[in-house]
């Protein structure tokens, strides 16, 4: 429909110049007009008015017979032309606004999730006291005999689940110490949450970003998790930026901690320093083999059942993150199935992913 209302108006001005072809010009101005019309309030075929293929068989009617008349080729690429430049600044405005629209929506935490938070956090407030007094350090927090994991999520729900799945699929739960780091915008929240649930023997270690005395490591007044970023942004020869297993006893043998301190002192002073976690861990890093680690859950829809099943780890790495609308439904399922069940706060926010 807009290709015939183009030609038509491509064809327009000459015709209309033509002194016995009023009625020609008349019937052109019309249907060009009516097609504006209808296009200004339609936005799929199923907006159409009724009987637009007579409208339609009309228009090209009416280009046929102008077609017939000499015209001025000029003034017809022209036109054309101008037409041709409209259409490509449409939709080019329609590829960045649906652009837009996508981050949006992939970056904008559910409102149900965002009221969970808030609704914790002002719990936490209003019996702080008697939690600080529960939530004292542990032994547990620095035995070198246990298996520590270390999240740096922006999410209860997300780090939540990847606590009570790996809880759920381990042997000895008791020998599990999760250190879970996150900013102070999160962190009243998740204190709540993990005081309310227990995931199995398991030792949960909640750490506010912003407490750290982050000086020592040259990190002056880091914004959100910023340094998190960096260790995740920095191990270049790695597969899985966000995924990582560490040896520790090799990490304390080569002393990694007071290399990296060094370095990024070092680097504070110089612009266009290499970043201190790649110069740090140069030639140390490996890839994890895809049985360990199986990444796309969140972007590729081509993940058989069969490599979900052998894989250790499922890895949303993408932009549709399953607790997400636009998450991929078909893989959603392996996720909730970790969500914690029955919280009351989770039923007040009407969460349900």
């Amino acid at each position: 429909m807009k290709d015939k209302l183009f030609v038509a108006k491509a064809y327009f001005p000459t015709i209309a110049k033509l002194p016995t072809q009023d009625k020609l010009s008349r019937d052109m101005k019309q249907n060009i007009q009516e097609f504006e019309q209808i296009l200004s309030k339609s936005t799929a075929d199923a907006d159409l008015p009724p009987h637009m293929q007579k409208r339609l068989e009309k228009m090209e009617a009416l280009i046929a017979k102008a077609k017939t008349f000499q015209v001025d080729c000029n003034n017809v690429n022209k036109k054309l032309r101008q037409i041709l430049d409209l259409t490509e600044d449409e939709a080019h405005f329609h590829m960045n606004q649906s652009a837009f629209l996508y981050q949006l929506a992939v970056h904008t935490i559910p409102k149900s999730h965002h009221f969970l938070s808030m609704r914790l956090t002002v719990e936490y407030f209003r019996s702080h006291s008697s939690l600080d007094t529960e939530l004292l350090p542990l032994k547990e927090f620095i035995n070198p005999e246990l298996h520590h994991y270390v999240l740096i999520p922006n999410n209860i729900l997300a780090s939540s689940v990847d606590i009570n799945s790996t809880v759920i699929h381990s042997k000895e739960s008791g020998n599990l110490v999760f250190h879970v780091l996150t900013d102070r915008q999160n962190y009243f929240a998740m204190k709540l949450w993990f005081f309310r649930h227990s995931y199995k023997e398991a030792t949960i270690h909640l750490l506010n970003v912003e407490d750290l005395n982050l000086q020592i490591f040259g990190i002056e007044n880091p914004p959100y998790l910023s340094f998190a970023e960096k260790f995740r942004v920095s191990l270049r020869s790695s597969a899985e930026k966000s995924l990582n297993i560490v040896d520790l006893v090799k990490w304390r043998e080569l002393n990694l901690t007071e290399i990296y301190r060094r370095l990024q002192l070092k680097n504070s002073t110089r612009v266009g320093a290499l970043p201190a976690t790649l110069l740090t861990f140069h030639d140390m890093v490996n890839a994890l083999d895809d049985s360990w680690a199986l990444s796309g859950l969140d972007h590729n829809y081509g993940i058989g059942t069969q490599a979900i099943k052998k894989a250790a780890v499922l890895h949303y790495n993408g932009k549709m993150k399953p607790w997400f609308e636009l998450g991929i439904s078909k893989y959603k399922v392996y996720w909730k199935k970790f969500l914690t069940r029955g919280d009351q706060f989770m039923a007040e926010c009407n969460v349900n992913s």
